[in-house]
């Protein structure tokens, strides 16, 4: 069995020849130029991101310095941020899903050794690919270990040591990282403990008038209760499709039409 067979099935390895090496150093090569390219020479650093990867999608920023093994094992999807000092061991693949963040300082490492010394000598190790799902973000200094599959839509906390995979919409934390608590519906509502989202400040004074004439239509069509509801409320609702969908050329009709939904479930 070759040395990329035994890495592909988690089996143990020693990183050595099949021109492993080789690859490494075009790594080197490209993520040293990456991390010392001029901040404002944007198109040569995605097209340096480009080269090295194994996926890119569109819209992805990684701030320098950044460090991996290969390159050419991680597959990052659309609309992905991270932050300083990231840390991929992509010795096999890393997958990271859309809409991704990731803060300072953080670790991905599907590589680890064994933990009997007289194994660990010769310089023996395994790889087992991690799973990052969309709308993950991930906060600064954490540490995601071999095989690890992360949920959509979850949150890690700073700081966290992540060694068992983590399901979709929760909050997780500590060392070894757990499972905190779900993310519910207040969570639409207060960005940062008892800090509320102010959803009318990110509202123009076009899109105030459209939702004025959209309560009156709707109340003459037999909705009173549209003059009690919530511009808050209906913003939030408009502000989630429109993000889902990124429709900004429909803004306001996707504001209307979320207001009628807002209504409907709520007369119904």
């Amino acid at each position: 069995m070759t040395i990329r067979e035994k890495m592909k099935n988690g089996m143990l390895y020693i990183d050595a020849g099949e021109g492993l090496e080789e690859e490494r150093t075009r790594c080197k090569e490209l993520l040293y130029e990456y991390n010392h390219t001029h901040p404002s020479e944007e198109i040569k650093m995605k097209d340096l991101l480009k080269k090295l990867l194994g996926d890119m999608g569109e819209n992805i920023w990684i701030e320098p310095p950044v460090h991996m093994a290969y390159g050419t094992n991680v597959h990052i999807g659309d609309y992905f941020y991270a932050n300083f000092n990231l840390v991929i061991v992509d010795d096999v693949d890393v997958y990271i899903g859309k809409h991704v963040m990731i803060a300072p300082n953080v670790t991905i490492t599907p590589t680890g050794h064994p933990v009997d010394s007289i194994l660990r000598r010769p310089g023996n190790q395994f790889s087992i690919p991690v799973r990052i799902g969309n709308d993950v973000w991930i906060g600064s200094n954490v540490v995601i270990l071999p095989g690890i599959t992360i949920g959509n839509n979850s949150v890690i906390g700073a700081g966290s040591v992540v060694t068992h995979d983590i399901p979709e919409n929760v909050i997780a934390v500590g060392n070894p990282c757990h499972v905190l608590r779900t993310i519910d519906e207040r969570d639409k509502e207060y960005y940062y403990k008892n800090r509320r989202v102010e959803w009318f400040l990110f509202i123009n004074k076009s899109d105030v008038e459209f939702i004025d004439v959209g309560i009156i239509i709707l109340s003459i069509y037999g909705y009173p209760e549209c003059s009690t509801i919530s511009i808050d409320v209906v913003y939030h609702i408009c502000s989630l499709t429109a993000k889902r969908f990124f429709c900004g050329d429909y803004w306001e009709l996707l504001f209307f039409l979320s207001a009628i939904v807002y209504i409907y479930l709520n007369t119904a």
